[in-house]
């Protein structure tokens, strides 16, 4: 599992790599969305390093305490964009009219904006869980770094990993159904002009990332419940290829493709 976690990882990272220099290298690709991907792909890319990272890192040390800190700070920043994608392409596909996101003027304060609430809440719950162990283990503790470079206990995971994961995969599961109900009438569609092609494609993109993220972590979770390794293999291939699969969603197509060309 060791040797096929690390493939799989090293496998998802160039991946990443190459869907951000795709981004970086097209201006037209970063529209708001194409912003929220870049966010995405990024704090993805800073988790998954840091995972490698850790588990080269003995613990306890402070610099392991302090990987398992950061690598807990990237996990939630990425479950945050993923969150913020789909919000973004929901508010596409739920707007009455295209004015409610014509944002072009204050375009930049909205990226802001999304950046530092990205930021924040995963720092505000890592603030909270090195307050909430400080004191309950009379400051011998912080909740990092005692037996792994990462969370202390299996309690800590679920409340503040577990818990966040569903709370994201209720709010895109929820996202899902509303955006399908909205669209299903192809009179609501072509009666709003403003819905263009590119926005049908991005609805395919949201679905993707959607199920994408529901399917990894639910199989993640599922897994260790059962405590089941079969179900661990398929998640570490699955979870550890999301890379692959972004790349698959964002740049193989025929938009992206014809740029290079």
């Amino acid at each position: 599992l060791y040797i096929l976690t690390h493939v799989c990882l090293a496998v998802s990272m160039l991946c990443l790599l190459f869907t951000l220099m795709t981004y970086f290298s097209f201006p037209v690709l970063r529209s708001v969305a194409g912003m929220n991907n870049i966010f995405l792909c990024t704090s993805l890319l800073l988790a998954q390093g840091s995972l490698i990272a850790s588990s080269h890192v003995t613990s306890p040390s402070r610099f392991c305490t302090a990987l398992g800190m950061c690598t807990h700070f990237l996990w939630l920043c990425m479950f945050a964009w993923s969150f913020t994608c789909c919000y973004h392409m929901f508010r596409i596909f739920t707007a009455k009219t295209r004015n409610v996101l014509n944002t072009s003027r204050s375009g930049r304060l909205h990226m802001l904006m999304k950046i530092t609430l990205c930021s924040l809440a995963p720092a505000l719950l890592i603030a909270i869980v090195i307050a909430t162990v400080y004191f309950t283990s009379g400051g011998e503790r912080i909740g990092y770094g005692l037996q792994s470079c990462y969370l202390d206990s299996g309690f800590l995971v679920a409340v503040t990993v577990v818990l966040p994961i569903g709370l994201v995969l209720v709010c895109n599961g929820s996202f899902f159904f509303v955006t399908i109900f909205q669209i299903s009438s192809v009179r609501k569609i072509q009666k709003h002009g403003s819905f263009k092609k590119n926005d049908r494609k991005n609805m395919f993109i949201y679905i993707k990332l959607s199920t994408m993220t529901c399917t990894f972590w639910t199989l993640g979770i599922v897994a260790e419940a059962i405590n089941n390794d079969p179900l661990r293999v398929i998640y570490i291939v699955l979870n550890g290829l999301q890379g692959v699969f972004i790349f698959m969603s964002y740049v193989c197509n025929k938009r992206v493709l014809h740029l290079y060309l």
